[in-house]
């Protein structure tokens, strides 16, 4: 298990999969922003989006 500031904890049980998931996401959601950093808000709004 990995503890990760302001995320909580993220298990290893996590698959290649969904981590691809969740950079596809995260990225849909910065990119019509015009944002070349993708910041901690984007990717828990992308966390939320996934569950």
């Amino acid at each position: 298990m990995f503890h990760t500031k302001g995320f909580g904890s993220i298990t290893t049980s996590s698959s290649a999969l969904d981590l691809v998931a969740l950079s596809n996401e995260a990225l849909s959601i910065s990119i019509p922003h015009k944002k070349s950093i993708i910041e901690t808000n984007t990717i828990r709004l992308a966390l939320h989006r996934q569950t």
